[in-house]
């Protein structure tokens, strides 16, 4: 099925000159631009000048000492034996054209890695003391959509720089690693590539805010802003179409052909039917809603284990708060929810086994004192239910080290736990209400109980499969009649720490989204890594007897010395399957995007995806399914950029005779399947009954790898490789 048609924030242009004459030289110039390689063997292959040359410069068209000038066609056609300059130069020439036109605008510009024009616009920060600048980024491209040359513009974030320069005293006592970029008069530098002129000139050097800096200055977080990211970020670029590329200057670089942005080719776009099918509840039930079919059918699968007992962590100040809690678990605050009859777990407390602290700034000795001295039944599994002073990430890293560690030293326990903020629910005011009941050895006691909102109801509803989840049950999976198919999800992040990159890997998925287990190892350990996955592999094998095919959602594409030792290990068992590697980019696009013009909202139905070339798409995975039910509260995620490798089985059999046709059309069916199941993956997020703009398979390993590296042994105990205790 093709969706409606999306317009997309690329500008196509023309080439303002047929022919364009360039000054080369072979020597490194002031205000020179290097040509890649690529373009020095272009040039050498096809004049007789610059052979011996092992660089290669231009200046474009103005001539400078020693330079050749060298005259050359913008476009191929008609000109097969006369030189036509190639697209690499071509995107250099404009990109260093755009950027001299905002420079002279007065904007800063920035070139970027790729060759991108970064142009901050000046606008309001949201830090006091510093100075905004919306940044912008445009792309020079040939033929990667349409069949034209196109500018692909995009909006980005707010940069602020700070208005006390480096040599303020309000910098003096911030080390210089913290500085990144700098600006100067105007310009853009990075402050370690800063030249000697800015170097002499400290009191007009401002620097950028970054997360280091922000730490050091001990600036907080402001409010993120919230709402309709496509409405935003639609009138960005179209304003600054307006106001900069529709002017009479700019068109004397590139003439944009009706300076209306252009719609996607419709044989680029397709529609998954990743929400269409139904998720599997308890006694084999099938429901779309996740909390509808829990409260229906109940849980796809229970915990092993029979006996489950909840206790409570808590400042002593916050002791209502848990008996509130406590009234909200057995269906006394809200009648409508109780955890037995949503996930048919039986709740249940132990005398004496929660634990009021005292030290809120530094609870972790008297909870580990307090644990060493409760006794914990072999029999039985437990939840702590940790009511946290802080937010999970709060400004503070002490306060971070809290949660991270107390989730450690029960993990090591073999205890499961639930962290709850309690200034989420408290609120403003901490209003409290006095009550009289029996406890268990019926006497009369009198207790206060906080006053929560209404609105913790819904909260309940993510918490109760998340703890389920925890305990080693499954909430609810997928209907899927290829069963023997595995999938493996690889994350990656980079600890602030210790500048150490982790992987939260392998999880390891049937292909009906049940968990087989997962593990965590460092970048560099790329044997463990595939030794990992394949010991997943071989359970799998011996559990069902067969296995067809192997995904791996991976945060990157994956090389061919990180791919080797899996064939190898594939090969060892004796599987020839094919393996598909399905990369992410970690951050939603925030370059090509596409806008549903038909939709007030602008927002594209899930599920859609456009097709960028060499297995490479743009992939929308939000809660848009029908418009009528769609509710804003469910977001406007950006879309996810993809791209598909394919590792056909090996095998001794004769090279297919299928033509190419038929080869292409399978090729972007098995893509299509591929896509459809990162969706579904979508769709098992057991924190939360949202659909998730993420697969599981990726958001899981990233979250795992984000508490490891700050636990103060490094390794995962046994336990904890088979449930889900980081949700």
């Amino acid at each position: 099925m093709n969706p409606d048609k999306l317009t997309l924030n690329l500008l196509n242009f023309a080439h303002k000159e047929k022919t364009l004459l360039f000054y080369l030289t072979g020597q490194e110039k002031e205000g020179a631009v290097k040509l890649a390689a690529n373009d020095l063997r272009f040039i050498q292959d096809r004049l007789s000048l610059f052979r011996e040359a092992e660089s290669l410069y231009t200046t474009f068209r103005t001539p400078c000492e020693g330079s050749i000038p060298v005259s050359g066609h913008t476009s191929p056609t008609g000109h097969i034996d006369q030189l036509t300059w190639s697209y690499s130069i071509l995107k250099k020439y404009y990109t260093h054209r755009i950027a001299g036109y905002f420079r002279a605008i007065g904007l800063p510009v920035i070139e970027d890695f790729v060759s991108d024009v970064q142009v901050w616009v000046p606008c309001k920060s949201p830090y006091p003391d510093f100075t905004g600048y919306r940044t912008y980024s445009l792309r020079v491209q040939f033929a990667r959509i349409t069949l034209l040359p196109e500018l692909l513009v995009s909006s980005g974030g707010i940069t602020s720089a700070s208005n006390h320069p480096v040599s303020s005293p309000l910098m003096s006592e911030v080390s210089p690693e913290y500085y990144n970029k700098i600006i100067f008069r105007q310009h853009i530098y990075y402050y370690e590539q800063r030249p000697e002129e800015v170097r002499r000139n400290q009191r007009e050097v401002f620097p950028c805010l970054n997360e280091g800096l922000r730490k050091a200055l001990g600036i907080p977080v402001p409010t993120p802003v919230s709402g309709n990211k496509y409405r935003r970020y639609w009138n960005e670029i179209e304003d600054f179409k307006k106001k900069y590329l529709s002017s009479e200057a700019f068109a004397e670089i590139m003439q944009l052909n009706t300076n209306l942005w252009i719609d996607a080719p419709s044989q680029r776009l397709r529609q998954t039917a990743n929400d269409k099918m139904p998720l599997s509840f308890g006694n084999n039930q099938t429901h779309h809603s996740p909390l509808y079919g829990l409260q229906k059918y109940g849980p796809q699968k229970l915990p092993e284990t029979t006996r489950t007992s909840f206790f409570y962590i808590f400042h002593d100040s916050d002791s209502p708060l848990a008996f509130t809690l406590n009234d909200c678990m057995n269906g006394t605050r809200f009648p409508k929810f109780n955890l037995p009859g949503l996930i048919q777990i039986a709740y249940a407390t132990e005398p004496k086994l929660s634990i009021a602290f005292k030290d809120k700034g530094n609870p972790l000795p008297e909870i580990e004192k307090a644990l060493d001295n409760r006794f914990f039944k072999p029999d039985t599994s437990y939840m702590a239910i940790y009511l946290s002073p802080y937010k999970k990430y709060g400004e503070q890293e002490e306060h971070q080290i809290i949660y991270h560690r107390l989730k450690e030293m029960l993990l090591r326990r073999g205890i499961e736990s639930q962290v709850i903020d309690v200034k989420s629910l408290w609120g403003d005011k901490r209003a409290v209400e006095t009550s009289t009941s029996r406890n268990r050895t019926g006497n009369e006691v009198t207790v206060q109980k906080a006053v929560i909102p209404d609105a913790f109801y819904f909260s309940l509803n993510n918490i109760a499969p998340a703890m389920l989840a925890k305990l080693g049950g499954t909430p609810w999976g997928l209907r899927n009649n290829q069963l023997n198919e595995l999938v493996i999800g690889v994350g990656a992040f980079r600890s602030m720490d210790d500048g150490k990159n982790y992987l939260g890997s392998a999880f390891c998925f049937s292909n009906e989204g049940r968990l087989y287990g997962f593990d965590c190892f460092r970048s560099e350990q790329t044997r463990e890594l595939a030794g990992s996955i394949l010991a997943y592999v071989k359970q799998f094998c011996q559990e069902r007897k067969t296995l067809s095919k192997l995904t791996i959602h991976f945060y990157k594409k994956l090389s061919n010395r990180e791919l080797a030792p899996i064939e190898k290990g594939l090969a060892n068992l004796g599987l020839k399957i094919p393996v598909y590697v399905v990369s992410f980019n970690k951050t939603f696009s925030d370059d090509i995007l596409g806008f549903d013009r038909l939709k007030s909202h602008l927002m594209p139905c899930s599920g859609t995806y456009l097709s960028l070339g060499d297995s490479r798409y743009l992939l929308y995975n939000n809660a848009l399914i029908d418009e009528s039910t769609f509710k804003s509260q469910e977001g406007y995620p950006f879309p996810m950029k993809i791209s598909i490798q394919c590792f056909p089985a090996k095998t001794s059999d004769k090279t297919t005779t299928e033509d190419e046709d038929t080869i292409i059309a399978r090729k972007k069916e098995v893509e299509h399947e591929l896509l459809n199941q990162v969706c579904h993956f979508s769709r098992i997020y057991w924190k939360s009954i949202k659909k998730q703009s993420m697969p599981v398979t990726i958001k899981y390993p990233e979250m795992l790898a984000q508490i490891v590296p700050h636990f103060a042994r490094p390794d995962i105990p046994r336990t904890g490789k088979e449930t889900l205790w980081f949700l």
